[in-house]
């Protein structure tokens, strides 16, 4: 069962898994000045979101290598984001894909390899997701 699945590669935890995932969400709400009073803030709308995932490849044992490089691949258009319990968090872009490369063999195959992926909320096509009535 997959922890986390972004587009086809999913994060399991006899392969490929992460061992932290933050989430970030920015709210707008700027100033409103008024008169002879405190300026009042005022939601204006929903701002930025990612997440970052952050996780360890052994390839000796679960392999998962091939994971990064089609993820990198991935990166060219927006990808869906479902959790292993099965909540779709909707599209996502990638905006990048690292990785550390440790404990090399004497033909240079690492034995650890830790990475991680930062994601970006693709944004709604259709419409402004609110009602102003």
């Amino acid at each position: 069962m997959a922890m986390l699945q972004i587009g086809g590669v999913q994060f399991k935890i006899s392969g490929p898994h992460y061992d932290s995932l933050k989430h970030s969400a920015r709210f707008s709400w700027p100033a409103q000045g008024r008169f002879g009073r405190r300026d009042a803030l005022q939601f204006t709308g929903e701002g930025e979101e990612s997440i970052d995932v952050a996780g360890t490849i052994y390839p000796d044992y679960f392999g998962g290598f091939g994971a990064l490089a089609r993820l990198r691949s991935m990166a060219r258009r927006p990808q869906m984001v479902v959790s292993g319990a099965g909540d779709v968090f909707g599209r996502w872009v990638i905006e990048e894909v690292a990785n550390e490369q440790t404990y090399q063999d004497r033909f240079g195959r690492p034995a650890k390899i830790t990475f991680s992926v930062k994601l970006k909320r693709y944004g709604d096509d259709g419409g402004f997701g609110f009602s102003i009535f």
